[in-house]
């Protein structure tokens, strides 16, 4: 099966550089419009049966539900698909999280798979409840899926699925309103067990 993630349009903490995380930011008007011409894009490819999940987090669904509208596609929430949390680093930019926290943030670059922030979540855990979600909507699909979901989301699976080291994650771009396309096979062979998961 052929699983579409798009991320989510733009917001304001996009433009101001502002890590996201866990925070519930809405779309801004140029977040709004990249939707509309997401959903352009997804009626143009033709997708035979298109099933919309999204994050249940305001500036996913909102993306979400623009595309669903224009396109006449059934919409739900999913739990699971929400961005990584950052605990305390959201809200700050990349440059002042290391200025603040530079043992922290050197830490994390150089295990970003297994290490978190203070009260935020590794990306190993996220891959974990992720995976899940992925896993109940291949179980339940009888269309295509298309899933708006998040940048840490869609590029930690782009990582598993394509062999790409994590250390290096931060050198792949993902636009917002950008698509993605994985095979169910592959990703569902690579996600790690919910028992797998190590601190």
């Amino acid at each position: 099966m052929r699983l579409l993630f798009a991320r989510h349009g733009e917001t304001d903490w996009n433009v101001a550089g502002r890590i996201q995380g866990s925070a519930d930011i809405a779309l801004n008007e140029n977040g709004r419009a990249q939707a509309v011409e997401l959903a352009q894009k997804i009626r143009d490819m033709r997708i035979p049966d298109l099933v919309l999940y999204s994050s249940p987090q305001k500036r996913a669904f909102e993306t979400a539900r623009i595309v669903a509208e224009r396109v006449g596609a059934p919409l739900s929430a999913k739990n699971g698909f929400e961005e990584i949390s950052f605990g305390n680093w959201e809200g700050l930019s990349w440059n002042e999280i290391e200025r603040v926290y530079p043992r922290e943030y050197a830490r994390w670059r150089a295990d970003r798979r297994y290490d978190k922030s203070h009260g935020g979540e590794s990306y190993e855990e996220m891959l974990r409840r992720a995976g899940e979600a992925v896993r109940s909507v291949v179980a339940s699909a009888v269309g295509t899926p298309l899933i708006v979901s998040h940048g840490g989301v869609i590029l930690a699976l782009k990582c598993i699925a394509f062999d790409m080291p994590f250390s290096q994650m931060h050198r792949y771009r993902l636009g917002n309103a950008e698509v993605v396309t994985f095979e169910s096979e592959t990703l569902l062979g690579k996600l790690p067990e919910p028992d797998a998961i190590t601190a």
